[in-house]
């Protein structure tokens, strides 16, 4: 199940690397208390959500189905400028040893808070922290976490975050890349061509234009080579952005292809790092491609396959 209250804050511009969990509701001098652990007092729901924003066991909860016409997020009372993060003590109840420790790395770019949806159900996942690169990778998380899930836009990282990062990947933990996840890291070629295997061009470079995109594609989605990952799907069709003229590595291994102009040929991909399970997924924009059952699957196994839980 997701940690939504963290993904809550992102939604009203405060990116918390934490989850919200109630605390004894008594900040730290100069620090203000964003949620008091029973109610959403200092909260306003959007009208005709009907209370699907909501308290449950002691943290805000969010189902994803608001009937709010337009904006469906939770907003504070209170509007807050420049802020400083304090860390507040882990509650969470003890993790089963055998379920996968993901952290959720966001930020950078808007995306659709169904996204979130994309993560209910899996049983063998647990919580799943949400966190920014620029907080997650100030501290080594080779004994916190078997995977990240990438779905940020960060340009670049600092010394200490790259060397993190690097730790991370070079430890043999799992990577996953999702959509506009690619933009990353622009300016350290070793993330790009040496762990993912592509990367969204945001200008041009020589002779290769920038890369584009487009929204709205029907995409038909077809198998590429043979792998775990892809073995229990069927081609399928999406509707979703898509992404052409991406710098791709010929050391890639395809897992999903597709024909549609407006796209890169290749859609799903094994990167080339020799220390990692790194997957690349290029589909994630919006709401349907979120519901969409083979890509739910598609993600879900990627997740897998990056902890070395699939075989």
């Amino acid at each position: 199940m997701i940690t939504r209250r963290a993904v809550l804050l992102s939604l009203v511009g405060l990116l918390l690397g934490l989850p919200v969990w109630a605390t004894d509701n008594t900040p730290p001098e100069g620090f203000v208390s964003l949620f008091n652990g029973k109610d959403l007092l200092g909260w306003k729901a959007p009208a005709g959500d009907t209370g699907h924003w909501k308290v449950v066991d002691g943290v805000i909860d969010y189902d994803a189905q608001s009937e709010a016409q337009g904006d469906k997020s939770l907003w504070s009372d209170r509007e807050y400028g420049d802020f400083i993060i304090k860390e507040l003590p882990d509650r969470d109840p003890p993790r089963p040893e055998d379920n996968i420790r993901a952290l959720l790395i966001t930020g950078g770019h808007e995306h659709e808070i169904s996204f979130y949806s994309l993560f209910d159900g899996y049983k063998d996942l647990g919580r799943l922290p949400v966190s920014s690169s620029d907080i997650a990778f100030q501290s080594d998380l080779r004994g916190k976490y078997d995977v990240l899930i990438m779905y940020d836009f960060s340009r670049d990282l600092n010394e200490t975050s790259r060397k993190n990062l690097r730790d991370f990947v070079e430890g043999g933990k799992g990577i996953v890349v999702l959509h506009h996840a690619l933009l990353n890291y622009q300016m350290w070629p070793w993330w790009y061509e040496d762990v993912v295997g592509g990367s969204y061009r945001l200008q041009k470079e020589g002779d290769n234009p920038s890369s584009s995109y487009k929204g709205d594609q029907r995409i038909n989605v077809v198998l590429g080579e043979k792998h775990p990952i892809t073995a229990k799907l069927e081609p399928f069709q999406a509707l979703d952005e898509t992404y052409k003229n991406m710098w791709l590595s010929p050391r890639v291994r395809p897992l999903l292809i597709t024909d549609n102009p407006n796209s890169d040929r290749l859609l799903a991909w094994i990167g080339p790092c020799a220390t990692s399970r790194v997957v690349a997924i290029q589909l994630g924009h919006g709401p349907t491609i979120f519901s969409n059952p083979e890509y739910r699957t598609m993600v879900h196994n990627a997740i897998l396959w990056s902890a070395g839980r699939l075989k």
